[in-house]
């Protein structure tokens, strides 16, 4: 009788630490770091104040932390190729065939290449093919050669696109090349003189390493998502 209270007892202690051991075993779970990217980008107004918080929440979304890292136009394609970022924000479609490691995942917008100038000097795209002329630039020339816009204008390379923005504010730069979405202009530049030059089309991709392929068809669908409530807001609070 003795030995069968004490196997009762037991019995009733080991089910009274189910529920201890049940929440010990989800406590790895819960306190587990949420999985994460580092995309890179060259630092644009319009990539920084539209392109980057639209992939912020779309990777957050599908439980995602994301960090993004403003490197120079050059430095992309070695930091992809070695894989030290995952991906990168918006690249031009031509890069991808100039780095073969990355994979398209979402068209961002189409871009245009144009040469600006402050408003009361000679603007002529004739001028980025004589040597005498400074023009100022952030693309690869890799780019430039694959577009097939071979200048002999002297081209001064600045870090990053808004860098030349903040140059020409303060009246250290005159002309300059412009990458960027039709009729989308920064503040700081809205004066200038814009003359866009011929290219073939430039549709700009956020682009993802080959490794992160399987991420390809849910980041899209997201972003496709989150661009469809972003283009007609009212139809999706009606929905709801």
């Amino acid at each position: 009788m003795l030995n069968l209270t004490a196997e009762c007892i037991r019995r009733r202690a080991w089910l009274s630490l189910l529920p201890a051991i049940w929440l010990w075993s989800c406590f790895p779970l819960l306190a587990a770091p949420s999985k994460s990217l580092l995309l890179s980008y060259t630092s644009h107004p319009e990539v920084e104040q539209k392109f980057i918080p639209l992939l912020r929440l779309a990777y957050q979304n599908l439980g995602y932390q994301v960090r993004f890292i403003n490197v120079q136009s050059d430095r992309f394609p070695l930091l992809i190729q070695q894989q030290q970022v995952d991906g990168d924000v918006g690249r031009l479609i031509q890069m991808t065939e100039l780095v073969s490691v990355t994979v398209p995942v979402y068209h961002l917008t189409d871009a245009q290449v144009s040469l600006r100038c402050r408003p009361g000097i000679r603007c002529e795209e004739s001028m980025l093919y004589q040597q005498d002329e400074l023009i100022y630039t952030t693309a690869n020339t890799q780019i430039y050669q694959h577009l097939k816009l071979h200048f002999h204008a002297r081209m001064e390379t600045s870090r990053d696109w808004q860098h030349i923005v903040e140059l020409y504010k303060l009246g250290r730069v005159d002309r300059f090349i412009w990458v960027g979405t039709a009729g989308v202009v920064p503040d700081g530049i809205k004066e200038t003189k814009a003359v866009l030059l011929k290219t073939p089309a430039l549709p700009l991709y956020h682009i993802l390493h080959q490794s992160k392929a399987d991420l390809v068809p849910l980041v899209r669908s997201e972003l496709e998502r989150l661009s469809k409530i972003a283009a007609n807001p009212t139809a999706t609070q009606a929905g709801t």
